[in-house]
């Protein structure tokens, strides 16, 4: 216990070495990731909202029209850690967290190594070093990859939790099932979901080594079931994440070739030895764009303790024990299983640039492979098997001191090439363009802000595409490359353009036809764009009325007369039966937004009239969360009430307490039908695929408990039942 505890002490202090000068940050400035300052600042300045308010963020009611939040799989709303980052202090916190997760990600290549593999201490804490200071993470530190550093780090824990379920011999028991289930959920739930599934399949590649070994399928049955159960109490999450991702634009399957963009090539292999290779942070010159995607630099010293492991592995085991420095080793299966996992990794990241395309290999026969790109990804499962098997080899060295030598170096090694992956910028709060913002927020009868220009783009400094989170400014934009799919495909039809987006396109595409009146329907009472590239004054648009435009600011604010305020009512619909006739609909110069609806995808039900009546109307927002509006309407005609909020499963609406069904209408936006006179109108939002996943996950729950607590097998667990 003593040697764990000065272990995890050792990993603390390397990890707060590293990350020093974002620890110790000045008021004002914060780690540079491009994702941190552009998409994780700001969630975390939402949930921030939402624990002020006391209400679960399960709608986002400021980006892209409304979108959910708690079903996107990288909002990690499940993850624990995740609230305690955002109720603290957002700037710092973000180091705090990257540092914590360090330290989860060494010690939990400590465990591994030094419980499950048999190793002594120091060469255990020499592969938690390799692991937590690899070129892995400091890359996704350099870029702010929050949900990538902490699936990653877990790793080493959810193989070490399986590795006793995966060699044992015994039957299946509770004891021994329910705790790697626990860590491999909590992998999961902590943000990128991805780097869960390259886990998962080293696992059944480890379950594969070893059933060939042992020639028995038990260890392949023994991880598939404990992956299903694994599956099964994720109900509650996965069934939500399941319906988010069919209705936004990661259902859309990516062509092979943009899936393989940022394939390593051969000459790429040599950032292993040099990680600044082709420049790293200071200026990648490499023949593939984003570096950081790329890195398992675990260190030469690493990579050498790596790859001589597996070389003496193949020599017989009585000639190592002879030669003085080696200890005897008789257990070869887990050099065998991280050697493979090593190759394996390697060989994917190459993709079309390996002899055999093994990445599209798995892009034909698995179905979940046609939504990830960048092959070079699997690299984390070289760094860590590397690690491991570093760490292995260590063990068979007799003495100590050697061992101790040999970490020093390492850490002397990865430490000042970790480091130049660690730079400060200004938060977002310091850069933003606060004149801007004090128009936005002070104005009353804004209904949207549409941001139209790219994220990448200049204006972005003067206001993020997401940073309206921040000010709590509704949008028609955003940066989340899990947008909802109708948002993204009006916008297109708008320009004309035909419907190709895929879960690669971060947010909405430029309005370049505000001319157009369905335009309006978005609600963009403001419209922000680049003063270089303007689509207002380009596309000739009248009525627009020009907020600013000095030469000195690199955009113009517009404000739209004609834009369609929050709710609104129409006494007339067509109804439209294909994606051909909308397109016609939404592209018609005489669309008149105060004139019908257009009934799509849904069909609206004709208003039921009886005679004449006073076509007068008046609404008004009476209250507003994050996950309910409450309007209050006065009509003299039955009408239907549109919004220019998106539509989703689990929208409902009452009027003066009675349920009411909810349409989606123009493309996307939640519309209901209001009988003449005054009413109040309350739409709430709660996923129903929450609770049947729910439901899996309690049903998951019991099959665990009603397993034998220490012998029994399967049929035992049927008699129970």
């Amino acid at each position: 216990m003593k040697r764990t505890v000065s272990a995890v002490f050792l990993f603390a202090i390397l990890s707060a070495i590293l990350l020093w000068p974002a620890l110790a940050a000045p008021d004002g400035m914060m780690l540079a990731g491009y994702d941190l300052r552009r998409y994780f600042y700001f969630i975390y300045r939402f949930w921030n909202e939402a624990i002020g308010r006391r209400e679960f963020p399960w709608w986002n009611p400021y980006l892209f029209n409304g979108i959910p939040f708690a079903a996107n799989p990288k909002s990690g709303v499940w993850y624990p850690l995740n609230w305690i980052l955002a109720a603290g202090p957002v700037p710092r916190a973000f180091a705090i967290y990257i540092w914590f997760h360090l330290v989860i990600a060494m010690t939990g290549m400590y465990r591994l190594l030094k419980l499950n593999l048999k190793t002594s201490g120091l060469p255990a804490a020499a592969g938690g070093v390799l692991f937590g200071l690899s070129g892995f993470f400091g890359a996704k530190i350099f870029i702010g990859g929050l949900d990538m550093i902490a699936a990653a780090s877990y790793i080493p824990w959810v193989f070490g939790a399986w590795w006793p379920f995966l060699t044992g011999t015994g039957s299946i028991r509770r004891r021994q099932l329910m705790y790697p289930v626990i860590v491999t959920v909590v992998q999961f739930v902590s943000g990128y979901q991805t780097i869960s599934l390259f886990t998962w399949m080293s696992l059944v590649l480890a379950s594969l080594v070893v059933a060939a070994a042992r020639r028995t399928v038990k260890p392949l049955i023994r991880i598939v079931l404990g992956l299903a159960a694994t599956a099964g109490f994720l109900g509650f999450t996965l069934l939500p994440n399941r319906e988010y991702l069919i209705l936004s634009l990661r259902s859309r399957d990516m062509s092979y070739e943009r899936s393989a963009q940022g394939a390593l090539t051969p000459e790429l292999l040599a950032e292993l030895v040099r990680p600044d290779a082709f420049g790293g942070p200071a200026g990648n010159t490499g023949p593939m764009q984003f570096f950081w995607e790329r890195a398992g630099y675990i260190g030469v010293i690493g990579l050498v303790l790596a790859v001589t492991t597996f070389l003496i592995t193949l020599l017989p085991a009585r000639l190592v024990g002879s030669v003085r420095l080696f200890r005897e080793s008789g257990n070869r299966l887990p050099v065998l299983i991280f050697s493979l996992t090593a190759v394996l990794a390697v060989w994917i990241s190459l993709g079309p640039n390996a002899p055999v395309d093994m990445f599209e290999v798995f892009y034909r026969i698995n179905p979940v492979y046609r939504g990830i790109r960048i092959p070079a990804r699997h690299m984390v499962l070289f760094t860590f098997s590397a690690s491991a098997l570093a760490g292995l080899l260590l063990s068979r060295i007799r003495r100590k001191g050697i061992v101790l030598c040999i970490l020093i170096l390492a850490t002397l090694e990865l430490l000042p090439a970790g480091r130049k992956y660690v730079e400060l910028a200004p938060t977002p709060a310091a850069k933003a363009d606060r004149e801007l913002v004090s128009l936005l927020v002070s104005d009353p009868g804004v209904n949207r802000l549409m941001v139209n220009y790219p994220h990448v783009s200049y204006p972005t400094d003067s206001l993020d595409t997401n940073q309206v989170l921040e000010f709590q400014i509704r949008s028609t934009n955003g940066y989340e490359t899990g947008q909802l799919r109708a948002i993204y495909e009006l916008a297109e039809i708008l320009n004309g353009n035909p419907v190709t987006g895929n879960e690669s396109d971060a947010q909405v595409p430029v309005i370049e036809r505000p001319d157009l009146p369905f335009s309006n329907v978005l609600g963009g009472t403001y419209v922000l764009v680049d003063a270089s590239d303007d689509p207002v004054t380009r596309s000739g648009v009248s009525g627009y009325i020009p907020l600013t435009d000095r030469t000195d600011r690199p955009y113009r604010l517009y404000r739209n007369p004609a834009a369609a305020p929050r709710h609104y009512l129409v006494t007339e619909s067509d109804n439209v039966q294909s994606s051909e006739v909308f397109t016609a609909a939404v592209r018609d110069p005489a669309f008149s937004l105060g004139d019908k609806v257009i009934g799509y995808p849904d069909a609206l039900p004709p208003l039921e009239t009886t005679g004449f009546c006073n076509p007068y109307g008046r609404v008004e927002t009476l209250s507003s969360t994050l996950n309910s509006v409450t309007v209050a309407v006065d009509t003299g005609c039955p009408a239907y009430l549109v919004s220019t909020e998106t539509m989703y499963p689990g929208w409902r609406a009452w009027i003066d307490g009675t349920e009411i069904p909810v349409y989606s209408a123009n493309g996307a936006f939640r519309t209901i039908i209001i009988p003449p006179g005054s009413s109040i109108v309350r739409f709430e939002f709660f996923p129903r695929s929450f609770v049947g996943g729910s439901m899996l996950t309690v049903l998951t729950l019991v099959v665990l408990i009603l397993l034998p607590g220490n012998t029994g097998n399967l049929r035992t667990v049927r008699n129970r039942l």
